[in-house]
């Protein structure tokens, strides 16, 4: 005679679904503001933030439209703080996302000033027209973020989480 023995849940999964949809969230949340600071400390660190490189250095004609405005300072994408200031978590309907001034798009991937592009600083004026602006990658979630310990920590965080709802219907023995 074999003997048969089986579990059984004691819940429903919809019981537990409001808490697990809640520590979802705030997990992506989370994850969304450390991709943030990341983009944040690569403009400060003025390194690449997929391969770690350096910026390459900022032009002197670039040095010297910021003297004439009076903004100091060799360090590229952080002229104004615009830029800087601009990137922010915001909700969506399905998740977070990460945003930041269209511009930054441009410093992003690089590009090449359009037609008749002219600028006053002081009492001198600039033509950029046809100048090269080089790719400064900054913006972007590389495969590194997930090989981070604050990220780690975060999932840490969230399977912990999943665990104790499970160990709020646990199994119980029914034969």
């Amino acid at each position: 005679m074999s003997l048969s023995v089986s579990g059984k849940l004691t819940f429903l999964p919809e019981r537990l679904t409001p808490n697990l949809i809640r520590a979802v969230k705030r997990h992506v949340k989370r994850a969304a503001e450390l991709n943030a600071d990341m983009v944040r400390l690569s403009i400060d660190r003025g390194k690449d933030i997929v391969t770690g490189g350096n910026f390459q250095h900022l032009k002197p004609v670039t040095r010297e439209v910021r003297s004439q405005r009076g903004i100091g300072g060799n360090q590229p994408l952080y002229a104004s703080g615009k830029l800087y200031n601009s990137i922010q978590v915001i909700p969506e309907s399905d998740g977070y996302s990460v945003i930041m001034e269209d511009y930054g798009h441009h410093h992003n991937e690089g590009f090449t000033v359009g037609e008749h592009r002219w600028f006053k600083a002081g009492n001198d004026w600039y033509n950029f027209s046809g100048t090269d602006v080089p790719r400064r990658r900054f913006f972007e979630t590389p495969i590194a973020f997930f090989r981070r310990a604050e990220y780690k920590q975060l999932m840490n965080e969230l399977e912990q989480k999943v665990i104790n709802e499970l160990k709020k219907a646990p199994i119980k023995r029914v034969g």
